[in-house]
């Protein structure tokens, strides 16, 4: 884990853009198309606003999710809709979105990871009975669907093995009880991401 702090949210949201946009043009160089996955929530809405505007080949730049409520793409509390609204607008609009688990593993440069304040990632919460089973890292990439009391709708994730299929994870966190979890992740969801040694980990925070 390499932790970066910064001053403001907002300077955190424009360096992990930034952290974005270099390992998507880096990955294009390469090879086509070029894997993006990104979480939900309030957290990565910024970053992914000022990532729109990055001069790339959005046309081969391939969008995903690493989690989904169950809900219609229109809906509130549909991570689609976040990602249409924030990041694919202007010529960004033009990158093909993919549905929860379906980038070939090949193609994933990087992952762009918010953390709850129970420690959860992706919907890989503390209290799924399945918990163990979707942080094996020698388990087969997977989409799982998942049903617990943390969250009001039923959603599906992609596991631990398919995240670990990129080429680096960026874990983008706010305020200090989040901040203390890194410190004693304990036993938390969050704990096997941070403490696994095959995919780089940089986490940025704000307060």
């Amino acid at each position: 884990m390499n932790l970066h702090e910064f001053e403001s949210r907002e300077r955190a949201s424009r360096a992990a853009a930034a952290w974005i946009e270099s390992r998507l043009r880096r990955g294009l160089e390469q090879a086509l198309p070029a894997g993006l996955i990104v979480s939900g929530g309030s957290t990565p809405g910024p970053c992914l606003e000022i990532l729109s505007k990055a001069d790339l080949n959005w046309q081969q730049v391939e969008v995903s999710l690493t989690d989904e409520r169950l809900v219609p793409a229109d809906n509130d509390a549909s991570n689609e809709r976040m990602v249409r609204e924030c990041l694919l607008q202007g010529d960004a609009a033009t990158a093909p979105f993919r549905q929860v688990g379906e980038l070939p593993a090949a193609t994933v440069v990087c992952s762009l990871v918010g953390m709850g304040i129970d420690g959860h990632f992706a919907s890989i919460f503390p209290d799924n009975p399945a918990l163990a089973a979707l942080l094996d890292e020698d388990a087969a990439p997977a989409v799982l669907e998942v049903t617990t009391a943390a969250s009001p709708n039923p959603r599906k994730t992609i596991n631990l093995a398919y995240l670990l299929q990129g080429q680096a994870v960026l874990l983008l966190i706010f305020g200090a009880d989040k901040k203390k979890i890194l410190a004693e992740p304990g036993g938390l969801p969050i704990a096997a991401l941070l403490q696994q040694g095959r995919v780089a980990v940089d986490v940025y925070w704000a307060p």
